[in-house]
C-alpha cells in the first residue's frame, strides 16, 4: 500500500515478497518555498508493551542487552553464524519515487497469512487505523501457552485452599502444603510471562483477560498504520518464493533520453504459462563469480525505525545483546552480513523481534 497528496509514482518493477503498506504523511507548501519534503520511519512490527525483560548497562552507555527468563527461552532460536556463498548480482530497478524521508513502509511483523485488508490505494488513513489483519501461528501458539498457564494456576490455587484447610486439622504434613505452595507460586510466574508474550503482539490486559475468561485463542493479529497518511501503494507477489532464470539476450545500443536507461531483454522459460504479458517483475543480473560470507537466517535480522539493520547475539543463549550489522544479499531465506558478525558467533536465528519488542517494552 502507499499514501501521498500531489506527487505521482513511477516503477520499472514492481513485486515484494510481502504485502506492505506505504504510508505517507504530507504538507502543504507556502508561499516561497521549495517542494515538500518528506518526515520518514520504519514501521517493522507491532507495538511491544509490559516486557519482562530489559535492557543492561543503559546507563554507562553499553549495547543494549535483554536477558530471558526460562519461560521467554522457548521464544528465540539461537544457532551459531555460518557461512554461505552468495552470487555478485546488481539489481536493475529504477523509479521516480516519494521522498522517503515523509514515507513510512508497514511490513508484517510475524509470519502469518493476511485474511484482511482495509484500506485501499488513495484512501486517507489515521493513525492507528487498521491496515490490514495476519492469521499468526505464532500468536495462536502464545495464546495457547497462555489458556494453559492459566488453567494450571486455577488448580494449584484451589488445592493449596484444599490443603489449607487440611492442615487446620493436622491431616496433612506442612511439608506438603508447603510444596504445593510453591507449585501455586511457579504457576502464577508462568502465568505472568504468558501474558506479557501475547501482549507483545499487541494485545491489550481486556483482550487478554477475555483469552482466558473464554477459553479460546484469537490468531487473528491487527496491523495499524503508524501515522496519519495516505495509501500509495499495495502490493501482493504472484510467486512470492519462485525464481525464473533466464539469459540476457540483447543489450541496447543507446540510453532513452528519458528514463536514462538501457534496454536488457532477456529470455525466460515458461513451460506452465505462469508468466503473463504485463506482468511486473524485480530481477536482478549476476555478474561474477559467487563470493562466501557470513549468513545469517532472515527471522535473525530486524530492521530499526532509524533503518539501520540489527541481530542479537549471545554467549550463553540467556543474555543476548543487540548488534548493528552491515548487510548484504538476501537469498534463499539467508541474509548476507558483510560486517558485525563473526562466523561460529551464537546469534538470535528466530525471535529476533521478540527480542526487540521486549528490550522496547522494557526501555519504557
Amino acid at each position: 500500500m502507499a499514501f501521498h497528496r500531489r506527487n505521482t509514482w513511477v516503477s520499472a518493477a514492481i513485486a515484494a515478497a510481502i504485502l506492505f503498506a506505504a504510508v505517507v504523511a504530507y504538507s502543504l507548501m507556502r508561499p516561497g518555498e521549495g517542494p515538500e519534503t518528506d518526515l520518514s520511519a520504519a514501521a517493522t512490527g507491532a507495538k511491544a508493551q509490559g516486557a519482562t525483560t530489559g535492557p543492561s548497562g543503559a546507563g554507562s552507555g553499553g549495547p543494549p542487552t535483554v536477558n530471558l527468563s526460562d519461560s521467554q527461552l522457548g521464544s528465540v532460536k539461537v544457532e551459531p553464524a555460518g557461512e554461505r556463498e552468495f552470487p555478485i548480482e546488481k539489481e536493475s530497478v529504477g523509479s521516480i519515487d516519494f521522498n522517503q524521508e515523509m514515507t513510512v513502509q508497514v511490513f508484517t511483523p510475524y509470519q502469518g497469512r493476511i485474511v484482511g485488508l482495509f484500506a485501499k490505494v488513495g484512501d486517507d488513513v489515521r493513525k492507528g487505523q487498521t491496515l490490514f489483519t495476519i492469521d499468526s501461528p505464532d500468536l495462536l501458539q502464545a495464546e495457547s501457552t497462555l489458556i494453559a498457564a492459566a488453567g494450571v494456576l486455577e488448580f494449584t490455587t484451589r488445592n493449596l485452599a484444599r490443603l489449607r484447610e487440611l492442615y487446620k486439622t493436622r491431616a496433612v504434613s506442612q511439608k506438603d502444603m508447603e510444596q504445593v505452595a510453591s507449585d501455586q507460586q511457579t504457576a502464577e510466574g508462568a502465568l505472568r510471562a504468558a501474558r506479557d508474550s501475547v501482549r507483545l503482539f499487541g494485545k491489550t490486559d481486556a483482550e487478554i483477560d477475555r483469552i482466558i475468561a473464554e477459553r479460546k485463542a484469537d490468531p487473528i493479529l491487527v496491523v495499524p498504520s503508524p501515522i496519519t497518511g495516505r495509501i500509495t501503494a499495495r502490493r501482493v507477489n504472484a510467486f512470492p518464493d519462485r525464481t525464473f532464470d533466464g539469459r540476457i539476450s540483447t543489450i541496447g545500443s543507446m540510453v532513452d533520453p528519458t528514463t536514462r536507461r538501457v534496454l536488457v531483454r532477456s529470455e525466460v522459460q515458461n513451460p506452465r504459462d505462469e508468466l503473463r504479458s504485463g506482468m511486473f517483475a524485480i530481477f536482478v543480473i549476476r555478474t561474477g563469480a559467487p563470493v562466501r560470507s557470513v549468513a545469517v537466517p532472515l527471522d535473525g535480522v530486524v530492521r530499526e525505525g532509524d533503518g539501520t539493520m540489527t541481530v542479537w547475539v549471545t554467549a550463553d543463549r540467556r543474555r543476548f545483546t543487540k548488534r548493528t550489522v552491515k548487510v548484504g544479499q538476501q537469498r534463499d531465506g539467508y541474509r548476507q552480513i558483510l560486517d558485525g558478525v563473526q562466523p561460529g558467533e551464537l546469534v538470535a536465528t528466530e525471535g529476533a523481534v521478540f527480542l526487540s519488542n521486549a528490550l522496547a517494552t522494557a526501555s519504557r
